[in-house]
Order: structure tokens, then C-alpha cells, then sequence
């Protein structure tokens, strides 16, 4: 991912078991995992193009680490948006950059190393965070925290989501996605410290807004317009002061009082 200024980079290790799910490993420096998420297999959702890209296919075929490739390139008013690099030989996508307008590369995705065949997902990464398929939303509880988990949200559609119910450390997760712009939102139980509201937006990077609403911390994450951040975040939960009660000052109180012993 570019600001404009320099790259920021991530190595993860993706592996997809067919009727299962997907996973999806970050590594650190050292190649080691420090953070993992599982997603079940979806239903497939139709992805529309915005009207006025214009798709085509390039003449030759290209070599994407070591693959032989086709590419798909998107334009919009005569300049490249989008491209996408598709394995010859099993149609995977092994390479995905966006542009800005002056044809630099805002964002890029892809795999380095490709390994087909016989796979067995981690049983203790997909512990770590679990999402479910929004289909399942429909038992008693499912909605943790919030007032409300809408199937729709700023025209977004409900596809996932995640929830832990644990005392002291309840927290939701939803996914919003039409196939194009997608929308992350989350709530947590805890404190923001001095920072009640964060709001970035850097060329290139997610939009992100970060808030205190009481005893929890709300966030939202979009690849979408500044527009579509304020549209989401008019349907959540408000800015509000947290006031601990008595009570748990004095937990609070003691737990510092335990960890200084």
C-alpha cells in the first residue's frame, strides 16, 4: 500500500481448503505468525463494475513470479484504474494492483509462492478470530454490544461477522461488502485513553474513524468514499463520555493495587 510517499508492506500465507473456508495468516519480520482470521466458505455474491470502467485483455501473456499470467486491465475516461493477473494454467488470481491518476500504484496484492493441492487449515489460527457467513445471523443473540446489527448498511450488504460474549471482553465484528467497496465495523469493550476520536484518510490506505460510545470503542474501516465513512458512522453509536461507576472504580482500583504487588 503507497501513500504517495513510501510503501507499507505486509507478508501473510493464505490457504484455501474447498467446502471449508478460507484462512489467512500475517507474518512478522522473522516469518512468523503473529495474527491469523478465518472465513468460512461463502455464498458467491454478484460483483458489479462501476458503469463507466472499460475492461481488457492484454495481447500476450505475462510471467508472475515464475506463472504464466493473463491480464485484465480496467480503464476509466482512457486511464488504467485497476489490473488483475490470472494463473494461465488454473484461472487463480495471482496478482491485483489499483492505480492512481497518474498511473501509480496505490495499492498491490498478490502471491509470490503458489502451492496446489492436498491442504490442512491450522485448527488453533482459526481460533483466533472466526468469521461466520452472515446467513447464520439469525439466532437469538448473535448481535453483541450494539444496539442493532443491520443486514444492510449504507447500502452495504451484511456478509460476515464475529462476536465474543465473554465477560469484561464482549466485542462484535461486522462485515459490509457489495464485491467493490467494503466496510469494516467494530465494537469492543474498553477505552480509547486520551484519544476519543481518530479519523484517517491517506491516498491509498482505508478510511478509518475511531471513538469512545461509553464503556465501549466503535470503529469503522472502508476502502469507500470519505461519503460512504460518514453515511456508516451516522447508523452507529455516538460519541459518548465513558463514567465508570463506583463499583468498578474500585475494581479497577484494586487490579492496579494486585499488579503493583
Amino acid at each position: 500500500v503507497s501513500d504517495g510517499e513510501q510503501y507499507r508492506t505486509a507478508r501473510v500465507r493464505v490457504s484455501k481448503a474447498a467446502g471449508e473456508g478460507s484462512q489467512l495468516e500475517v507474518l512478522d519480520a522473522n516469518g512468523d505468525r503473529f495474527s491469523a482470521a478465518f472465513l468460512q466458505t461463502l455464498s458467491e455474491h454478484t460483483v458489479r463494475a462501476p458503469e463507466d470502467w472499460r475492461f481488457a485483455l492484454a495481447d500476450a501473456q505475462e510471467e508472475i513470479y515464475g506463472r504464466s499470467a493473463v491480464r485484465l486491465t480496467a480503464t476509466e475516461s482512457g486511464h488504467a484504474v485497476a489490473a488483475w493477473w490470472f494463473d494461465e494454467a488454473t484461472g487463480l488470481l495471482l496478482w491485483n494492483e489499483r492505480y492512481d491518476t497518474d498511473g501509480s500504484v496505490t495499492l498491490a496484492a498478490g502471491f509470490t509462492e503458489l502451492e496446489l493441492g492436498p491442504t490442512q487449515l491450522s485448527t488453533d489460527a482459526m481460533l483466533v478470530i472466526s468469521l461466520e457467513p452472515a446467513s447464520a445471523s439469525g439466532s437469538a443473540g448473535w448481535c453483541v454490544g450494539l444496539p442493532a446489527c443491520p443486514a444492510t448498511l449504507a447500502g452495504l450488504p451484511l456478509i460476515a461477522y464475529s462476536s465474543s460474549d465473554r465477560e469484561h471482553a464482549r466485542s462484535m465484528t461486522l462485515v459490509y461488502s457489495d464485491g467493490f467497496e467494503t466496510a469494516v465495523v467494530g465494537w469492543a469493550e474498553g477505552l480509547l485513553g486520551q484519544a476519543q476520536l481518530r479519523a484517517d484518510s491517506v491516498a491509498g490506505l482505508p478510511s478509518v474513524e475511531m471513538w469512545q460510545a461509553g464503556p465501549a470503542t466503535v470503529w469503522v474501516s472502508t476502502n469507500g468514499s470519505r461519503a460512504l465513512l460518514r453515511e456508516i458512522c451516522a447508523g452507529l453509536p455516538a460519541p459518548a463520555d465513558y463514567h465508570p461507576s463506583l463499583g468498578e472504580k474500585i475494581v479497577a482500583g484494586l487490579q492496579r493495587l494486585i499488579r503493583v504487588g
